[in-house]
């Protein structure tokens, strides 16, 4: 099992709208289920191809964070992958995560441990909410900065380019090779034009969902979703330590309290369901 991301921001989220470009639109359908099945002979052929595609994958997404590490603004900024096992399973997975995502968790882990021991001596640990509450905050606050120069990079260096549109034309031949179209969850980070964005966002996001929900660190406490094409189940904003459900509407914004804090919105849909986000400022 593979899982790639950095913080709670997957590869493709962060090389911007390159390789949803690349594998936004379906490729060769799966299957009738009319059909002749595969032969054994070619079941066995495209197992290889598949194994052999995915570690093409692999090497793909380490070539993309070896250019970007290479050329940011910010040693923090450096992605790094390694392997560990799953919780509660035997499987390994492959985490991918910037330097800056792990400092804020060590510090975040070692303000609570201090905290559960103030509370074990009767002191005062509120001073250690407050902290972790912050570092969260500016946690989520730096993976957005590095989402960010990772996209612009992507569109301005071409090694980086090229690595990038190798990785998306690898995600493309696995979607064609397994049948499944909407195996990725894939967001496009939509450029405001000479006259800006539409009903002056500050931020417009095209998303097509896969397999998993969309989750999205909000820059902005006011947002809504357009264009709905399928069907959104339910929408959730965890802020710190809090968790708040929405009640999805159709052509309704909403406006999180400023108490709430630093926000991360979780869209969860049918496969292939479509729709922009907007963030207003």
């Amino acid at each position: 099992m593979k899982v790639s991301h950095i913080g709670s921001l997957t590869v493709v989220a962060l090389c911007a709208g390159l390789i949803s470009q690349a594998v936004w639109s379906a490729t060769d359908p799966p299957a009738k289920s009319g059909e002749r099945a595969p032969a054994p002979d070619e079941i066995i052929v495209r197992a290889k191809a598949l194994e052999k595609l995915r570690f093409e994958i692999k090497r793909s997404e380490e070539a993309v964070y070896a250019r970007f590490n290479e050329i940011n603004s910010d040693d923090l900024y450096d992605v790094h992958c390694y392997e560990r096992r799953r919780f509660m399973s035997h499987i390994n997975e492959t985490v991918c995560l910037s330097n800056a995502w792990r400092k804020f968790d060590q510090a975040i882990a070692e303000s609570t441990l201090q905290g559960m021991q103030g509370q074990s001596l009767g002191s005062v640990a509120g001073t250690s909410t407050g902290f972790v509450q912050a570092s969260r905050a500016n946690q989520i606050s730096t993976e957005q900065k590095i989402k960010k120069e990772m996209g612009e990079l992507a569109h301005s260096d071409p090694a980086l380019r090229a690595a990038v549109m190798h990785l998306g034309q690898a995600y493309q031949a696995e979607e064609a090779m397994t049948g499944l179209q909407s195996f990725r969850t894939l967001e496009w980070d939509v450029p405001a034009g000479d006259e800006g964005l539409p009903f002056q966002a500050q931020h417009l996001f095209q998303v097509r969902i896969g397999l998993v929900d969309w989750v999205h660190p909000l820059t902005s406490r006011s947002f809504t979703l357009g264009g709905v094409t399928g069907r959104v189940r339910d929408l959730r904003v965890d802020c710190g330590k809090t968790r708040h459900k929405l009640k999805y509407e159709a052509d309704v914004d909403w406006t999180l309290p400023d108490a709430w804090g630093q926000c991360t919105l979780n869209v969860r849909a049918t496969r292939e369901t479509r729709f922009a986000l907007y963030e207003f400022q």
